[in-house]
């Protein structure tokens, strides 16, 4: 008999109707999360995840990060084609570099282990090193593990010529070739210039390209008989995006980019920008008394403190004889105050000294950390401190000072103030030989602060700091155009070689196509189209965060990195949309594209602030449970103790007042003459003998028994030796 099997219950209509509900809620809210979500960084361990990508940036070591930031700004726009590998101690998050890129629309991974194998590398087309004169090791595997058809090395010391030697050895053996170009305006324009910097995927062939981050140490590489160009890009601050997509609009519009540039650097910062992420690096510091500062104050040095790198000794004395002349300026003022009107009137007192902070690593004994006495309430000095905060102390001065302890940072090396410089906004306070050296920051009344032939140090900051705030504004907004500008112009630069070197088969699955040149490129199933103005536009794709529009994101941070183009040169320059002359865009399109941006950033902001403030809130959360356990338990051992010494003290009141009951008149008992204290006394005296009498029936008791113990020992011993002598007789 065959079992008949249970009838199903049927679903009613509303639960299914519910179901339905649901499911498209939350496919609804995928879709309009997504892009906003899509523009936080996401970490990943297993570099299989890098699998499709064509280019590579890697940076093997702890340091160089500021180095990475622009590298990774620089390739923004088309970062889900970018692979980013760092040190695991930056990965990590240790030194702050996590939070200060939070905000970069791409991939990033740790540097994978060597005794993973060459095959842990996924296959990359163009593979971009940021310190390989520090990791030549590392450097090598990478690239036979990789099988790139471009490597890049940036080279920071133009002075270590054997390891750029080992460097270019490294795919010498691969019918390399090397080239050298310049980085025109225009990011289309092919960088093999020199002997044949092309190569193809099966040719063969690996272009090495050697760049600097300055003219100078270019020119020092090419006099030293190697080809190299110069490359150079910041990381753009949060604070800057609502202004420059709005001046973006306004561009579109008819009005000129430089304008628009500027005030995305000077008015983004004094409104704070459309939120404060964890990139924010415009907002000021507190004060140790919780005030905020509502204006940049002072001037910073920063990097590693080293009296070996940078001359501390100069500007203490400066900063002495400055102390000293104000000073003495206060005591002659105060004199003359005293001396009635017949006094002579004081002459006009001398600018206050400036205020410095220092700020980077500290080295140990050649730190310089031996700041004089008499200038140390003029300095702060901050250590360790996260890049975001780092960068927020540099954002909020004045000026930053180079304060170089040789000639090589002129001459064979790039000093990473420059960096900070753009980053933040902050002019450098620069003479005319750091101009001819970084000659990108001219023209100067643009960039830099610039001292005068002759000026002392502190004579220099005395006179920047009297100057109007209109001045500095004038100068962030030029640093904020020109940080534009370099970025277009390195994304470019790496771009093209991608194009050059072919353009098929980006990835080990071959599903990486060419990312430069102009047409329809597709890589890793994004369709990446080039427009005629020179803007880049992500197509419709299949999968589901490009469906629900992560080309906005992108968009959005071109518009963030870049800043817009003119209409003459936003098709020559590459990346960005250009102006409104090539433009099929109408104004009123452009200006609510814009405008959804904007609302597209705000929110994304305003989610990862609510993130923020909500992991703060669960560390103080747990912080103050804790904290209230363990004042808990103090209390109740307080507790015990003031019961303790309660009850003591009671015991001890009872027993005087019995003394006293018991005593004449009230009572019969008899004391002695010392009153209740002889009564004590006696108690004492009693329990002593008592105690004293046990240790006498003890140690006596303890005598005998040791007595005993000796005179059987010793009758033991005799009887034993009247053995051994009745043994040894002569029969």
């Amino acid at each position: 008999m065959a079992l008949s099997s249970p009838r199903r219950r049927p679903r009613s209509a509303p639960a299914l109707a519910l179901l339905r509900l649901l499911a498209a809620a939350a496919v609804l809210l995928d879709c309009n999360l997504s892009p906003y979500l899509a523009h936080a960084a996401t970490f990943a361990d297993l570099p299989a995840a890098a699998r499709g990508r064509p280019i590579a940036v890697v940076n093997a070591r702890p340091f160089h990060s500021e180095v990475l930031s622009g590298a990774m700004a620089a390739l923004a726009p088309v970062a889900d084609q970018v692979a980013v590998y760092m040190d695991q101690y930056v990965f990590k998050g240790k030194d702050g570099f996590r939070q200060l890129v939070w905000s970069y629309p791409g991939l990033l991974l740790r540097t994978p282990q060597r005794a993973a194998g060459e095959g842990a590398v996924p296959r990359h087309r163009l593979v971009f090193f940021l310190s390989p004169e520090a990791s030549l090791g590392y450097t090598r595997w990478f690239i036979n593990a990789s099988r790139p058809t471009v490597v890049v090395h940036m080279i920071h010391n133009a002075d270590d010529v054997e390891a750029v030697k080992q460097l270019l050895d490294m795919t010498a053996g691969s019918g390399s070739s090397s080239s050298s170009s310049s980085i025109s305006d225009s990011s289309s324009s092919n960088s093999g210039s020199g002997r044949s910097g092309g190569g193809t995927e099966g040719s063969g062939v690996v272009v090495t390209k050697l760049v600097a981050l300055s003219p100078h140490v270019v020119e020092a590489l090419r006099s030293r008989g190697f080809q190299a160009d110069w490359w150079l890009a910041a990381w753009p601050p949060a604070a800057a995006t609502a202004e420059t997509v709005q001046t973006a609009g306004a561009a579109a519009a008819g009005a000129g980019a430089r304008a628009g540039g500027q005030a995305g650097g000077s008015t983004g910062r004094s409104k704070g920008g459309s939120g404060a992420g964890a990139d924010d690096i415009h907002a000021c510091p507190a004060f140790r008394n919780g005030s905020v500062p509502a204006a940049p104050w002072g001037f910073a040095c920063q990097g590693r403190q080293d009296s070996r790198r940078r001359s501390y000794d100069t500007l203490w004395r400066e900063l002495e004889a400055a102390v000293a002349a104000a000073t003495s300026s206060a005591g002659a003022a105060a004199s003359a105050n005293g001396g009635g009107a017949g006094q002579a009137a004081a002459a006009a007192p001398p600018p206050p000294p400036p205020r410095l902070k220092v700020l980077g690593r500290s080295v140990g004994p050649q730190s310089g950390a031996g700041v004089p006495k008499a200038v140390r309430p003029l300095v702060s000095r901050i250590t360790n401190a996260p890049y975001a905060l780092f960068y927020r102390h540099i954002a909020c001065s004045t000026g930053l000072l180079p304060l170089f302890a040789d000639d090589s940072y002129l001459s064979t090396k790039f000093s990473s103030t420059v960096l900070a410089s753009l980053t933040t906004g902050t002019p450098i306070l620069a003479d005319e030989r750091m101009l001819r050296a970084y000659s990108f920051l001219q023209p100067a009344q643009q960039h830099v602060w610039l001292r005068a032939p002759g000026e002392g140090l502190v004579a220099a900051m005395q006179r920047l700091a009297a100057e109007p705030p209109a001045e500095a504004e004038a100068r962030r907004a030029g640093l904020a155009a020109l940080r534009a500008r370099l970025n277009r112009r390195a994304a470019g630069y790496l771009i093209s070689l991608l194009g050059a070197s072919g353009g098929a088969g980006g990835g080990d699955d071959g599903s990486g196509g060419s990312v430069g040149g102009r047409g329809v490129s597709v890589v890793s199933g994004h369709a990446l189209r080039q427009t005629p103005s020179g803007g880049w536009h992500h197509g419709s794709s299949s999968g589901r965060r490009s469906g629900c529009g992560v080309a906005v994101v992108v968009t959005a941070w071109r518009e963030r990195t870049y800043g817009r183009g003119t209409g003459g040169s936003g098709g020559t320059e590459g990346f960005g949309p250009g102006g409104s002359s090539s433009s099929s865009m109408s104004a009123e399109e452009m200006g609510r594209m814009m405008h959804m941006q904007q609302q597209v950033f705000e929110l994304k902001q305003r989610l990862v602030e609510s993130e923020v403030k909500r992991q703060a809130a669960e560390k103080a959360t747990d912080t103050a449970r804790s904290e209230a356990v363990r004042l808990r338990r103090r209390l109740m051992q307080t507790r015990w103790v003031l019961a303790a010494a309660v009850a003591l003290l009671l015991a001890t009141a009872g027993v005087l007042l019995w003394a006293e009951l018991e005593a004449p008149p009230l009572g019969t008992m008899a004391l002695p003459q010392g009153g209740v204290l002889g009564v004590l006394r006696e108690w004492a005296a009693a329990a002593w003998g008592r105690v004293a009498g046990t240790w006498a029936v003890v140690v006596a008791a303890s005598r005998a028994a040791l007595d005993a113990v000796l005179a059987a020992v010793a009758g033991a011993t005799g009887a034993a030796g009247a053995d051994g002598a009745r043994g040894v007789e002569p029969r």
